[in-house]
């Protein structure tokens, strides 16, 4: 599971939102979502956005979402 990015998450804060407003979600390579709040989702199709998802199901979070990309993993490691 990949872990959350905190410093991309704040960078990323709609303006007046705080952290704990907040529920980030990052795409793993496998296409999965893992959330800061602990849980795992996954689409049929599309990402959080193309599905119109502003708030993380399980704890209400305003949703702050990070496709998968080879940079970001590169980046990480």
């Amino acid at each position: 599971m990949k872990t959350v990015d905190v410093k991309w998450a704040d960078k990323n804060l709609p303006v007046g939102v705080t952290r704990q407003d907040v529920c980030v979600w990052m795409q793993d390579s496998d296409g999965s979502w893992a959330t800061s709040c602990g849980k795992q989702w996954e689409f049929i199709s599309g990402d959080p956005k193309s599905n119109e998802q502003h708030f993380c199901h399980h704890c209400g979070g305003v949703l702050l979402a990070e496709s998968f990309s080879d940079d970001a993993q590169t980046d990480m490691e």
